[in-house]
């Protein structure tokens, strides 16, 4: 008997065939070899031309080679993950010695994964249905990454309107602009034919049709794209992302407009939270660059708002209020270690405003020693290493009237690591059973230890000190 899913032709023992896929729905991995194998000498020509893969357009090509009675199958092209094939090896096959063996095998297979990424639109902007200006851009999102010949030969625009086309990095969003404008008070159709596909050549099998309707005199403006761009003014802020995830401590933000806009109620309508100063620069009517003061910080969220008072050139207000949320991609600054000499128990990573340290700072005046600050980020920059440098104190705590070390010099090892010399410790007076302790403090917060890129502290530091 045979099955048409089942892997093993059952005449008798010794015209037994055995195949791998075996089993229907089964999840080939990629160093899986597809194959036939035989309990008796195929004729090799026979068994070679009953054997076929295939998936949705048809068979696929490949190569035969053999190892003993076992006929291994090596596809031209890398099969694709997810996606469903059928392994088909049905006829008869001639044995050498004479006679032949029925084959009735019909299997259904994934290759990797029981997931196919078939590619669809997931999002346009603006959605289909809007009112479009004359001039505007629309983006369209697929779920994959797109194979961009294919959406070009499917791709339609009704009525037919000279326009680009346009993609992102990774392929996956598609802006199409008209070459001059949208042909005022028509509707707009944009069509997506079946036949787009994905990177790895499956097809959508939808039609996709997004439909706009321009009118250039009534439009309502709104938000069409935000950018981080270079803060330099000389360069004339060239973008850098359209993720303002990815904004950096000194960026600054392009808002593009879909029109022409009133400057000043554009300027007005912007705000951030919490407050952060900046200018405010066009390059154009539509785009409005913001660049901060000062510099976006770590581990802070922000809230652009751009409000509803917001008016084209046409003095049509955009009524709607529009909000992005944003953390800057701004590492934060962490004191590795503190340093000294090894017998003194350093390096030291855990601080402790409570837990002393003891230092030996030698037996004569003026009493010296090293302290090493290693940090997480880099100080490049002459100005924010000395900052660093006033940021670090060492004060006496105890007695109340000792007086506290001051440092006689700074050295930076490479740009994380800053040496600092103090001098004027007091040691141990075994004679009156007297310690002295020093408090180290690394100022914390935005308004403590800083570098160029915006890390800073997320707290104080302190560690107690005290002289043997």
């Amino acid at each position: 008997a045979s099955s048409a899913a089942c892997s093993i032709i059952d005449f008798s023992p010794e015209e037994r065939i055995e195949t791998n896929p075996f089993k229907e729905n089964q999840v080939v991995e990629e160093n899986e070899k597809l194959f036939v194998s035989f309990k008796f000498d195929p004729e090799r020509t026979s068994a070679e031309s009953l054997f076929m893969i295939n998936d949705y357009q048809g068979k696929i090509d490949g190569s035969m080679s053999w190892e003993g009675n076992r006929m291994i199958f090596t596809p031209a092209k890398k099969m694709i993950r997810g996606k469903r094939y059928t392994f088909d090896y049905s006829g008869f096959v001639a044995k050498k010695e004479g006679g032949e063996v029925e084959s009735d095998i019909l299997i259904p297979f994934f290759y990797c994964s029981r997931q196919l990424k078939i590619p669809s639109v997931i999002s346009a902007t603006p959605p289909s249905g809007a009112v479009i200006s004359g001039s505007r851009s629309i983006k369209v999102k697929f779920s994959e990454q797109m194979d961009t010949g294919s959406v070009r030969k499917g791709f339609s625009i009704k009525p037919e309107t000279e326009h680009i086309l346009s993609w992102d990095s990774e392929s996956s969003e598609l802006t199409i602009a008209p070459e001059k404008e949208w042909s005022n008070l028509t509707s707009c159709t944009l069509s997506f034919s079946p036949d787009i596909c994905c990177k790895d050549g499956i097809p959508s099998d939808n039609e996709y049709n997004i439909t706009y309707y321009c009118d250039s005199s009534h439009i309502k403006p709104e938000v069409a794209s935000l950018h981080t761009v270079l803060n330099n003014l000389q360069l004339s802020c060239p973008r850098i992302s359209d993720k303002l995830e990815n904004i950096k401590y000194k960026d600054g933000i392009e808002i593009e407009f879909t029109q022409n806009m009133k400057r000043d109620t554009a300027e007005n309508s912007l705000s951030f939270t919490p407050f952060t100063a900046g200018r405010k620069i066009w390059k154009n009517d539509t785009k409005l660059i913001f660049l901060p003061e000062k510099g976006w910080l770590w581990n802070k969220e922000y809230t652009l708002k751009i409000s509803e008072t917001a008016e084209s050139e046409d003095s049509i207000a955009s009524g709607v209020e529009f909000i992005r949320c944003f953390s800057p991609a701004v590492a934060g600054l962490i004191l590795d270690s503190i340093n000294g000499k090894p017998e003194d128990g350093f390096p030291y990573s855990f601080f402790s405003e409570t837990e002393t340290l003891d230092i030996d700072t030698g037996g004569a005046p003026p009493y010296i020693y090293s302290f090493t600050f290693t940090f997480s980020e880099p100080f490049y920059s002459e100005d924010e290493k000395e900052d660093a440098q006033n940021s670090i104190n060492l004060t006496s705590e105890f007695p109340p009237d000792a007086s506290s070390p001051f440092p006689v010099s700074f050295t930076w090892i490479g740009d994380r690591s800053l040496t600092v010399n103090y001098s004027g410790f007091t040691p141990y007076n075994s004679g009156e059973n007297i310690h002295y302790y020093y408090m180290i403090t690394v100022n914390g917060g935005e308004n403590g230890i800083i570098n160029s890129a915006g890390s800073f502290l997320s707290e104080e530091i302190k560690q107690l000190i005290r002289t043997k």
